[in-house]
């Protein structure tokens, strides 16, 4: 059967249509107890915003696609950042975010997922992990201790937690179980807590910009 040119060009251009939009990339961010506040050191999702402004040149490359249950950028067409709205959101929730944008995409073997909290997003993160679901690296910065976390990067700052004695045995457990990951203590004063998720945002788009 013969096509025609025209009908030949305009597949061509559904196809490329398609898989322009096709998630390759997913990064699942848990935030501390005070994500909401317009304007507050904590807020995750002002601070995502303001470093994809200081480094896109395209403004519509990044698209809000903001949920209920999360705060939701589409980079480049093919990844998602997905914040959830405060660190207690059901990690079910969460990944019904994630698969109701990507559609079929997210259970493909190309999808990198990556996971993420800072502060009191440890909550979020564990039940993330303890859901089965796989992911590429998970970053912590600077998180309220749980031995149950695993993690391929942590950055800490023990003088932010000090009022908590609870924190040094939570800490080194934590830590003790994750033996063969990165653990680094930022002790400078001038490295806040806010910093380490200020951090932490920078590091994961590097991964998908």
């Amino acid at each position: 059967m013969l096509i025609s040119e025209s009908r030949l060009r305009r597949l061509i251009k559904e196809v490329t249509e398609e898989f322009s939009h096709y998630t390759t990339e997913i990064i699942f961010f848990y935030p501390g107890l005070r994500p909401g506040k317009s304007g507050g050191a904590d807020n995750v999702v002002e601070e995502l915003d303001r470093q994809l402004s200081s480094i896109s040149s395209d403004p519509g490359s990044v698209k809000k696609e903001d949920t209920a249950s999360a705060a939701v950028r589409r980079i480049n067409q093919t990844a998602l950042f997905i914040i959830a709205k405060d660190h207690k959101v059901p990690w079910k929730d969460l990944e019904k975010v994630a698969r109701d944008k990507s559609g079929a995409a997210y259970d493909g073997q190309n999808v990198k997922k990556y996971l993420a909290g800072y502060s009191a997003g440890t909550l979020g993160v564990v039940d993330a992990q303890n859901s089965g679901t796989s992911f590429s690296y998970t970053h912590l910065a600077d998180p309220w201790p749980d031995s149950k976390a695993k993690y391929d990067k942590l950055t800490y700052r023990k003088e932010n937690w000090k009022n908590y004695d609870s924190y040094p045995g939570k800490l080194e457990s934590m830590i003790n179980n994750n033996k063969e990951s990165e653990a680094e203590e930022m002790a400078s004063d001038n490295y806040n807590h806010p910093d380490h998720m200020k951090n932490a945002i920078k590091e994961l788009l590097l991964k998908i910009i």
